[in-house]
């Protein structure tokens, strides 16, 4: 944002070619040190790059083609990826045992960085950035440039009187300085909308296991049942298949057919693929039952997860890089796109972190969990990301304001198109109608800023009238629902941790832990979004609900799982908080989810000594708490007569088996000739049960007899309260006697 994108690569090329230098003069006097270093500036000279080239990209591209254009840095990324295969294959294949196979792949880095280098010195600066630093000159010989027309030429006009109206209502809004988008972003609940949306894109990409067959595509195949010695090949046909397909997508599909289409298709199929290999692999079990070769069913496997790379690569691969690219206005455009990119990279290490972990516990489960999320991918591509293809990005703003979403790039292409009609006839009065609707928007946008600042001065108020309707306000349930049990929370869990610490472990290895922890991640992520926006947002907020955000922040580290549903129903009903309510209510969501990773049933992950449990004693909290866990034996009741086999085991102290090997030991001890032998030996056996009882039985015949005298005790107590008395032993009479009663009875 300050420097430019044209130096941004520069400084990204460089950075990443000072790395792979660095990675080449490792050596074993040296030590681990340069390499470790050298891979932290290749890190984040691609991060900066896969940052930034999309946005130059995106900033120079004409409307109808630059879905194509920004595709072309997925195209780089998938030649890039198969060719560093194959240099690794080659010089795994064909060169002996030395450090040449490392330090090879590591040179051939400094090829295409030095490359982007150099041409980064030649390229132009975009055009849009230059206009949004009011460099006008520079901007229009660079757009000239670009396009190959004249500064007079009707698209060129249209094009800056365009961009020149995004900027000024931006401006207007929030400014266009380095850290005006920081502060402006509050100030924009669609902005939020849009940012939230260009994250979880990424966050489904990645869910479909892309990443994780990328990084893992040897062991994917082996689970498969791919022989070790043609892994690598059949990985390398991945790779080209890939690559192939990028082309297909950036030529023939990205701009014809659309974002949201790819993204639906995509979903679609890409779920259906993962179910059938998930299928097959659980019923055919190819690590368990290796086979010399490939059975028909093995080929179809196969097939499947080829067809899932072949409709997947032009789908979900690149398509949410396009769209990232297209969501946002010039002065967030920056901020973004860093946004929206960190978060590609975070999902891409929690999957590439926890595959192999998922691929030993889960098995054929994991094929399971990405077409799960594959098709929940499909529900958020179609009911919440409109078509961006040929909408001009100063005119994306206006898509998000159509509805239904399904159709808002038909509607906006249709009013476009008047407007680029009449625009052609009347340029100069449009313009001038537009600064005067540019004056009534800050008028009206200056009352919705008022009346959104009353509504938070009422909210305030520690009480439910405030509002205009008997309803808790914000500040009550902040107090109330978020600060006391929060705090409560925070005091206990600390506790609960130290005594978990002491406690002998159950389990053994296995993912759900991983998923657990990653949604009370993401969790954690949308807490700390809420937190962000409620400071830096255009609200006028009391300490007390900031303490609440901090706290629930605080509380979501330490695996919070209390209910935030009473601030989602307020939140809603307010028209100045409708991003926080959605990301208030998705964050509930997500707290459903760690709770039904919570009450999975246990006794498959646990360790040898504990796998004899009872049911109720292995099952979630859900299970427990509707007696779910007694279904089986039911069912076993329907069937025949339960015995006491069947019946589950509760406690060991109070097992059928261990009652009569005590009464069948008591039977052996017993002097057979004694009169009666079987009574005493039965009561010697349950001796321990039946002296139990003697010690409540007395204490309640004692409070019996007691009882007259304590009710007269009372009543005179009571009838004289002017009177000082001693207090005697009566309040701990009626503290035991109660307890006695009780323990009688039972």
């Amino acid at each position: 944002h300050w420097i430019g994108r044209k130096w941004c690569l520069a400084i990204a090329s460089a950075t990443f070619t000072l790395g792979a230098g660095l990675q080449c003069g490792a050596d074993g006097d040296r030590g681990l040190g340069i390499l470790y270093g050298g891979r932290v500036l290749s890190g984040l000279g691609t991060g900066i790059a896969s940052n930034i080239i999309p946005i130059y990209l995106s900033e120079l591209a004409p409307p109808a083609i630059r879905g194509r254009l920004v595709g072309l840095y997925e195209l780089g990324w998938q030649i890039g990826g198969l060719v560093g295969f194959w240099i690794n294959y080659g010089v795994e294949k064909h060169l002996p045992e030395s450090n040449k196979q490392w330090i090879i792949p590591f040179a051939i880095q400094i090829i295409p960085s030095g490359l982007l280098f150099v041409g980064s010195i030649w390229i132009r600066e975009s055009p849009r950035w230059l206009f949004l630093h009011d460099s006008r000159k520079k901007a229009m010989d660079n757009l000239c440039w670009i396009r190959q027309l004249t500064p007079t030429d009707i698209y060129i006009t249209e094009e800056v009187a365009a961009i020149d109206q995004a900027l000024e209502a931006q401006k207007a809004v929030g400014g266009v300085g380095l850290w005006k988008p920081f502060q402006a972003l509050g100030q924009r609940p669609n902005m939020m909308w849009r940012l939230f949306l260009g994250c979880m894109l990424f966050f489904w990409q990645n869910g479909s296991g892309i990443n994780a067959i990328n990084y893992y595509s040897p062991t994917i195949f082996s689970s498969i049942g791919v022989q070790p010695d043609t892994v690598n090949v059949m990985t390398g046909i991945f790779g080209v298949i890939k690559a192939v397909m990028t082309f297909v997508w950036l030529l023939f599909l990205v701009d014809q057919l659309g974002r949201r289409k790819l993204l639906l298709i995509g979903g679609v199929t890409g779920s259906i693929c993962m179910w059938v290999i998930g299928a097959y692999v659980y019923v055919v079990e190819p690590t368990k039952h290796p086979q010399e070769s490939l059975t028909g069913s093995g080929i179809a496997a196969i097939f499947f997860f080829y067809m899932w790379t072949a409709v997947y690569t032009p789908t979900w691969n690149g398509t949410p890089w396009v769209i990232n690219s297209e969501f946002f206005d010039p002065s967030f455009r920056s901020l973004a796109q860093a946004c929206t990119t960190a978060s590609n990279w975070l999902f891409n290490f929690l999957v590439s972190r926890f595959t192999e972990q998922m691929f030993a516990a889960m098995g054929y489960g994991v094929y399971m969990f990405f077409a799960s999320l594959s098709f929940l991918a499909f529900l958020f591509a179609f009911f919440l990301i409109p078509e961006t293809g040929g909408i001009p990005l100063e005119k994306i703003e206006r898509l998000f304001e159509l509805k239904p979403i399904w159709k808002a790039d038909k509607i906006l292409k249709a009013q476009l198109k008047v407007e680029e009609e009449q625009f052609r006839h009347h340029v100069k009065e449009d313009l001038v109608e537009y600064e005067n609707r540019d004056d009534s928007s800050n008028t009206y946008l200056d009352n919705m800023n008022a009346n959104a600042s009353t509504d938070m001065v009422l909210e305030a108020e520690f009480g439910p009238s405030a509002s205009g309707r008997f309803d808790f306000t914000l500040s009550f349930e902040s107090a109330i629902l978020s600060v006391l049990p929060s705090a409560l929370f925070f005091l206990l869990a600390p506790q609960r941790l130290f005594w978990l610490s002491k406690q002998p472990p159950k389990i053994t290895k296995n993912s759900r832990l991983a998923i657990k922890l990653g949604l009370i991640g993401v969790y954690t992520i949308f807490q700390l979004v809420v937190l962000i926006y409620w400071v830096v947002g255009p609200l006028r907020m009391s300490k007390i609900q900031i303490a609440a955000a901090v706290l629930v922040f605080v509380n979501g580290i330490l695996l919070a799982l209390l209910s935030y549903a009473e601030h989602t129903r307020t939140l809603w009903l307010l028209k100045s908080t409708g991003v926080i309510a959605r990301l208030f209510t998705t964050a509930t969501a997500i707290k459903c989810l760690v709770l039904v990773s919570e009450a999975w049933e246990k006794r498959s992950i646990l360790r040898t000594q504990y796998e004899n449990l009872s049911p109720e004693s292995t099952s979630g909290v859900l299970s427990r708490s509707v007696f779910w866990w007694l279904n089986p034996l039911m069912k076993v009741g329907f069937s025949k007569p339960l015995t006491e086999q069947d019946l589950y085991v509760i406690d060991n102290g109070l097992s059928a088996t261990q009652l009569f090997d005590q009464a069948r030991k008591s039977w052996d001890a017993a002097n057979y000739s004694r009169k009666h032998a079987l009574f005493w030996s039965t009561m010697w056996a349950a001796r321990s049960v039946l002296l139990s009882g003697i010690l409540s039985r007395i204490s309640l015949m004692a409070f019996k007899y007691a009882q007259p005298f304590l009710i007269a005790r009372t009543v005179e107590f009571s009838s004289n309260l002017d009177e000082a008395k001693e207090v005697s032993w009566l309040g701990i009479d009626w503290s035991v006697a109660p307890g006695l009663h009780w323990n009688g009875h039972l």
